[in-house]
């Protein structure tokens, strides 16, 4: 089906979703990863973990349970959202014990039924925050591991400023 998106809705749902990561307790910088297929979710979950002032690890759907749960390990990651995959197997063997699940609505039924959170419910139960969070050019944003051709997968971090001072 094909959906329709205003800033508003989305803001709003990144806004709740932001608020639910808040009530969390993390401290700034705790670590969040998704884990799906492209999607609008995908992007309303990154803008709501950067409001929440946390660190987002997005990882490739089509990676083994292996490698999924040595990347969530060597973030530290505190929770995974959870959407439309290519190997549901790998993601639900994958993501290690302690780590909050959050479907995605685009995850498939038996994603949902193991989820901890679904993102609708929590969409229904939060109130958007109400403060325009910013975030500080130096920190970090994301944590993009890359596909490991040569040996081990390494994270790259990127920051929020995209190119650092260059003088006058």
């Amino acid at each position: 089906t094909v959906r329709s998106w205003t800033w508003h809705k989305t803001m709003d749902e990144a806004r709740r979703i932001a608020a639910f990561l808040r009530a969390r307790g993390w401290e700034p910088g705790a670590r969040i990863a998704t884990l799906a297929r492209n999607s609008a979710w995908w992007m309303i979950a990154e803008l709501s973990a950067w409001m929440a002032g946390l660190v987002t690890v997005p990882l490739y759907p089509s990676l083994r349970a292996d490698s999924i749960r040595a990347l969530l390990q060597h973030a530290d990651v505190r929770a995974c959202f959870v959407g439309a995959m290519d190997d549901r197997e790998a993601m639900q063997q994958g993501i290690p014990v302690g780590v909050l699940r959050i479907a995605m609505p685009n995850a498939a039924p038996d994603v949902l039924r193991g989820a901890d959170r679904r993102w609708d419910e929590i969409i229904a139960e939060c109130q958007p925050i109400s403060d325009s969070p910013t975030r500080n050019g130096d920190e970090l944003a994301t944590i993009i591991y890359t596909s490991g051709t040569t040996g081990e997968p390494k994270g790259v971090m990127h920051r929020f400023s995209v190119f650092p001072h260059m003088g006058d």
